[in-house]
């Protein structure tokens, strides 16, 4: 059982047509701002995130110990601008083209926390779900950040796009059950605990153990909230060749139900996306983010601190 950081609370409905009302509470972050000197950094990180999106981004804490990874300590100065750079070209980039900038400014995190080291659980099963709510994006293993392939960079996009697509569904706990029946079962439980999962860092791109069974991913059992947000992150993240290989995966594994299911919920993320915001996903995310993933370039060498 996670420890609950925070307070957040939510009242409104919500369902999958534009004319929804949500409802947010104000938001306890975890972590305030600590007055210091402004670095080369903090100023960057000003101009790029809090005046724009006005997202506050955390990362001299030392250790986290409010947390739930006591030892997880924060990142290596030279990492954090690179990372960042990257996070705004292939996530906040995109959905802006797509969705403008005030859905933007509506939507995004309030608080980027970064991490120097990945989240382990105490089985020592990697997770992309925490705690911390979901006005806050944490990005874990900075330290070993590299934008060397699309394949070192497709973590930490799914990890923003997972925070993000939280974000889009917060306050509206009706829509959440209507994805939910999208399953056979609506049953979820502790995936970290089967037999068919290897411990070791989590499995971004999902798992034939998860395909077969409907779900995009492992931590999509997790929840509905965790299975939408999964399902959204992994449709934006994939390319299309890579969701037919889930969904011919599926099909060879769970047989025609289980490629059904994930089918139903790719059309219910299109049309959440269309009714709510007029984003058309495959058009104007999934071929802009994987082709973006493949051939990211770095755009200077940043300054550490």
């Amino acid at each position: 059982m996670r420890k609950q950081i925070y307070l957040l609370l939510l009242i409104g409905g919500g369902c999958l047509g534009g004319g929804c009302q949500k409802v947010e509470m104000p938001v306890q972050y975890p972590f305030a701002s600590e007055p210091g000197p402004q670095t080369e950094l903090d100023q960057w990180l000003s101009e790029e995130f809090t005046r724009p999106y006005n997202i506050e981004v955390g990362y001299t804490r030392t250790p986290y110990r409010e947390t739930d990874w006591p030892d997880n300590l924060p990142p290596n100065r030279e990492k954090i601008r690179p990372l960042l750079e990257a996070l705004k070209a292939l996530w906040i980039v995109p959905f802006e083209q797509a969705g403008g900038t005030p859905f933007m400014k509506e939507y995004v995190p309030r608080q980027i926390l970064l991490w120097g080291d990945v989240n382990l659980n105490s089985l020592q099963i990697g997770e992309i779900n925490t705690s911390l709510g979901e006005a806050v994006l944490p990005v874990f293993g900075v330290d070993r950040f590299s934008t060397a392939t699309a394949e070192n960079l497709f973590p930490y996009v799914r990890m923003a796009t997972f925070a993000f697509a939280k974000r889009l569904v917060q306050g509206r706990p009706s829509l959440l059950d209507k994805f939910a029946a999208l399953n056979p079962s609506s049953f979820y439980y502790d995936w970290s605990k089967s037999a068919d999962v290897s411990k070791g860092e989590y499995s971004f791109h999902g798992t034939p153990y998860s395909w077969k069974k409907g779900f995009f991913s492992n931590g999509a059992m997790e929840s509905s909230l965790c299975d939408f947000a999964e399902t959204l992150s992994m449709l934006v993240c994939l390319s299309v060749s890579e969701i037919n290989e889930c969904l011919n995966t599926a099909q060879e594994l769970g047989g025609e139900g289980a490629k059904a299911t994930l089918q139903r919920k790719m059309a219910f993320v299109d049309e959440f996306l269309w009714e709510n915001f007029k984003i058309r996903r495959e058009a104007q995310l999934t071929r802009v983010i994987s082709a973006s993933l493949k051939h990211y370039k770095q755009p200077h060498d940043a300054p550490a601190s």
